[in-house]
């Protein structure tokens, strides 16, 4: 059965499955652009994990950005180019880490991640105010209205802490 999704719709389904003979190849939409692959497994992780990579760095694009998309076709031309290009296509769309693994960890995991950094973020906000408490305190043309309002301020910060 076709994968909507990783296969490009020049594809016809009954083509997808079991032609070992055939060169594959990931092909990039907006870029028009074609990297060949060892295999059609291969195509469809490499899509899989650019869409991933692609679409958790750009979430909300921005209206110059191009719409990418990541499919598998077919390759294009023949085997002597599909060959000649190979090793660096394999080597431009090997992800270090995967971001499948990264895209499918935990909900808890990041969850807790994300109150970690605000849990620094508050401590890091509260140790600046009550840097400015002190730089206050220290100056000689104060007035006790700016020092209270500081105080409530840290008191405050620190209850969220």
């Amino acid at each position: 059965m076709s994968d909507p999704v990783l296969t490009h719709p020049s594809i016809p389904p009954s083509s997808n499955a079991g032609s070992d003979d055939a060169l594959w190849c990931m092909h990039v939409t907006g870029m028009d652009d074609v990297h060949p692959a060892p295999d059609r497994a291969t195509a469809q992780l490499w899509a899989a994990q650019w869409t991933i990579f692609w679409h958790r760095r750009n979430p909300v694009p921005h209206y110059h950005d191009p719409l990418m998309n990541f499919t598998v076709a077919r390759w294009p031309w023949d085997a002597e180019t599909h060959a000649a290009s190979l090793a660096a296509s394999i080597a431009d769309n090997t992800f270090p880490v995967d971001p499948l693994a990264a895209h499918a960890s935990t909900p808890s995991d990041q969850s807790a991640a994300r109150a970690e950094g605000r849990r620094e973020e508050r401590q890091h906000i509260l140790s600046e105010a009550r840097r400015s408490l002190r730089l206050i305190r220290g100056c000689l043309e104060c007035n006790a209205d700016d020092e209270r309002k500081w105080a409530n301020t840290i008191r405050w910060l620190e209850a969220l802490a």
